[in-house]
């Protein structure tokens, strides 16, 4: 028996396509989902169009031996950058989805006297997981960075960056790069060097935890040219940071 897929699961299959190319920039011939049942799917991806702020794919929809109006029709989805109350415009370091709902802005919008239960979902963050494949980089005082200046102005971030280089913590750099923002890194690496030179040893790691997953340790200098992207977390060392046995380790303590 021909096997075929719903509707549904031909729209999930657009809809992550279109979401990773706008993401990326990258154009994607196909795309992987897991079915309801359990079933991998991966379906060829057509109609395909990609502009600065959206993209845009179809799924030809396959009804198997069991078809029905739906064969053979197109289904399309959209992604694009628009603003949404709550919402991320970009996706997480180890996030897949264009936009996420969080704890910090999802309870605020349950108003009392609603049946609206909220349920928060502990998990390690990109930080830590990082953190851990680098080494032991984050093992003192640190600080996390948004380079996304699509909810917080350029200035204040600019301003964050400095005081963390001043304050000599371990840095870590969320959003660092994306399709739309090619020099967002290197404008931080610039603003930390005034503070802290470019001999200051980092990390970068990309696809914390998933397939594909890498990481590369370099100096602020060297960071400075890296091309990150989405899926990459950025690592600053403070000043007893140092590599051991090809790890990026920071000791717990400071010595003088």
């Amino acid at each position: 028996m021909k096997q075929g897929f719903t509707t549904g699961s031909c729209a999930s299959a657009a809809a992550r396509g279109a979401v990773h190319m706008l993401l990326t920039g990258e154009i994607a011939e196909k795309m992987t989902i897991m079915t309801p049942a359990g079933i991998e799917y991966e379906a060829p991806l057509l109609d395909i169009n990609v502009t600065e702020d959206q993209a845009w794919c179809a799924v030809k929809k396959i009804s198997g031996d069991d078809p029905d109006v739906t064969a053979g029709m197109l289904i399309y989805a959209r992604a694009s950058y628009e603003d949404f109350e709550g919402a991320d415009k970009e996706t997480s370091p180890a996030g897949e989805v264009l936009k996420s709902l969080k704890a910090g802005t999802g309870f605020p919008d349950v108003k009392s006297g609603t049946d609206v239960e909220v349920s928060v979902i502990p998990g390690i963050t990109a930080a830590l997981g990082g953190s851990a494949i680098l080494g032991a980089v984050v093992n003192h005082d640190f600080c996390t960075i948004s380079l996304s200046d699509y909810l917080t102005p350029r200035e204040l971030i600019r301003k964050r960056l400095e005081c963390a280089a001043i304050s000599d913590m371990v840095i870590v750099l969320y959003n660092p790069g994306s399709r739309l923002r090619t020099d967002a890194l290197k404008e931080a690496c610039e603003i930390l060097m005034e503070k802290t030179g470019g001999d200051r040893l980092c990390g970068v790691v990309r696809n914390i935890g998933r397939e594909g997953e890498e990481y590369r340790i370099m100096t602020l200098s060297e960071l400075k040219e890296y091309r990150a992207d989405m899926y990459t977390t950025v690592f600053i060392g403070n000043s007893q940071s140092r590599v051991v046995n090809g790890r990026l380790i920071t000791p717990r303590g400071y010595e003088f």
